[in-house]
Formats: structure tokens, C-alpha cells, sequence
């Protein structure tokens, strides 16, 4: 049996009333562990198995979620990650278009999983920007994907789904151009023309599925948003291929400049080994004179023997 209590009953019935006053609720709270009781709060659920958080999306509430959420960043994770009846808090808004709720469930997240809560899959493989594709939800989009750097909004919109499509499959099937038109938009030319050649289980990419159910907008515009895609990426790969031949080039040269450097000490190396060889040579040549002076300046006995031969 599911949990109640008087708070969380008095909360149910303060969501479901649009005319309810805020104040009320803050008031509650003052003089309060704040903390303590918003997890309780958090906790409790209804006869339904819904907790105050997820009706507070239901109904539309974005201002009794922020109280709820407010103070619970990064304890929130593991109801935000809840499933009930198979989708999370977020499929719901997205699918219905509350963006103000969206903008707080991402931020109520702890940063690192934030990316995580947006890729989280149903049991048919569709994550919450599935759900806003397939219900034309374009603001829904925005919100989802605006938290994230391109890279990581590539990684969204490449997941697929059981039958292998991806939102962007989903909006042009169904045939909403606009919210088509922002899932494209939301990313670079490269990454872009890599979807959009996707295929799901039948073989059939976006475009193809948009002209297989006779979505005449969303093809067209399919058709004219890879074309600029396509033309976008080959400039892009013309740049890169001048800054390769650039940078090859002053390669190219910075080489050619140590060759000629190295020649230069080469030949420098060269005429320093001739002089000091011809400066070798010279100084053989001193003293082989040195040697023939000396020799020619050792006395010798030759006369003095004749001369006593004589006498005797």
C-alpha cells in the first residue's frame, strides 16, 4: 500500500487547485527544517504511486517544483531517474510542453548525470526529446537540448530507438517541420549530415520517411538543410585541406632552412678540418727541418781520428 500523509495530501490537493496560493505553502516551511522536510515531502507518495514532484509536472506546477527541487539538488537523483508507468518525470513535460518544468528537473539534477537524464531511455528505446519530436513539442526541444554543448547534443540526437530511429526520424515521420527544423538547427554541418544519413530498421533515413508519408514541409526541408549541411562540411574539409598544405608548407620550409643550416656547418666544419690538416702539415714539415738541422749540427770525431792516425 502506498505511503500518504497529511502534508503530502494537502500538497496533492494545493497542486491539483491553479488558483492556490504560493505563499502558503512557503509559510509552511518557515521556522522548519527546510531540508528534512522537502524529503520527506519527496519520499511520500500517493495512491496512484506519485510522488509530489512528478504531480507538480503533471499539473504544470513549475513554481511548486522549484520549492520542491530547490533545495534538493544533487538528493533529487535517483526520483528523477524513477520510471513510473514506464517514463520518468521528464518524458511527461516534455511530451506536454511544460519547458519551464523541463528547465528545472535538468537543473535539479546533479551536473554530472544531468546528460544522463536527458539520454535515458523508455521501454520502447525513446528518450524525453523523442517524446517532444513525436508530439511536435518544439520548445520542448530547446529546453532539452539547450543545456548542452554540441557534442553532447550530437550524442542525444543519435540515439535510437528500438526500431533504430532517431528524434529527428520521429519529427519527419510524424511531420512537425518546426520542431524539425530546431532538432537540425541545433547542430554543427558535420555531425548534422552524419544523421540525417541514418537509417532505422526499414532502411529509410529521415528524408525518406518524411516523403514515404507524404510530409511535403519536412522533406523540403530536409532536403535544403543537408544540401547546406553537405556544402558547409565540404568548405570545411577545403579549409582543413589549405591549413594542412600550410602548415605542410611551413614544414617544408623550416626543413629546408636546418638544411641549408646543416650544409652551412658542414662546409664550415670542412674548412676548419683543411686548416687545421694544412696547419698539421706545416708543422711536419717544421720538424722534419728540425731534425735535419739537428743533425747536421751534431759534432763529429771523423777529423780528429785522422789526425791521430797521422801522428802515429
Amino acid at each position: 500500500m502506498a505511503n500518504s500523509s497529511p502534508l503530502t495530501n494537502w500538497l496533492t490537493n494545493y497542486i491539483e487547485d491553479a488558483d492556490s496560493d504560493l505563499g502558503s505553502l512557503q509559510v509552511s516551511l518557515e521556522g522548519k527544517p527546510v531540508r528534512i522536510i522537502l524529503k520527506s515531502i519527496l519520499e511520500v507518495r500517493d495512491k496512484d504511486n506519485y510522488t509530489a514532484v512528478r504531480l507538480a509536472v503533471l499539473r504544470d506546477h513549475p513554481e511548486v517544483l522549484g520549492l520542491l527541487l530547490g533545495g534538493m539538488r544533487g538528493e533529487a537523483d535517483k526520483l528523477l531517474f524513477e520510471m513510473v508507468e514506464g517514463v520518468t518525470a521528464l518524458y511527461r513535460a516534455a511530451q506536454q510542453g511544460y519547458t519551464a518544468c523541463i528547465n528545472i528537473l535538468i537543473a535539479s539534477v546533479s551536473p554530472q548525470r544531468r546528460l544522463q537524464l536527458v539520454l535515458e531511455r523508455d521501454g520502447g528505446g525513446w528518450t524525453a526529446v523523442t517524446w517532444a519530436a513525436v508530439y511536435g513539442k518544439t520548445e520542448s526541444v530547446k529546453a532539452l537540448l539547450h543545456p548542452f554543448l554540441p557534442e553532447q547534443r550530437h550524442d542525444i540526437l543519435k540515439t535510437q530507438s528500438n526500431i533504430l530511429r532517431t528524434a529527428i526520424h520521429n519529427a519527419a515521420c510524424c511531420g512537425h517541420t518546426e520542431t524539425l527544423e530546431s532538432l537540425v538547427d541545433c547542430l554543427p554541418a558535420n555531425k548534422l549530415v552524419t544523421l540525417l544519413s541514418m537509417k532505422d530498421a526499414i532502411k529509410h533515413t529521415p528524408l525518406e520517411l518524411a516523403e514515404s508519408m507524404k510530409h511535403h514541409s519536412a522533406a523540403e526541408l530536409l532536403r535544403r538543410k543537408e544540401r547546406a549541411a553537405t556544402q558547409e562540411t565540404i568548405l570545411e574539409s577545403y579549409k582543413q585541406i589549405d591549413a594542412l598544405k600550410e602548415e605542410n608548407h611551413q614544414q617544408a620550409k623550416a626543413l629546408e632552412e636546418a638544411h641549408h643550416k646543416i650544409i652551412e656547418v658542414h662546409e664550415q666544419s670542412r674548412q676548419w678540418a683543411e686548416v687545421l690538416m694544412n696547419r698539421q702539415d706545416n708543422m711536419q714539415k717544421m720538424l722534419d727541418q728540425l731534425q735535419i738541422y739537428l743533425r747536421r749540427a751534431e759534432p763529429t770525431d771523423v777529423d780528429g781520428d785522422q789526425e791521430i792516425e797521422d801522428y802515429l
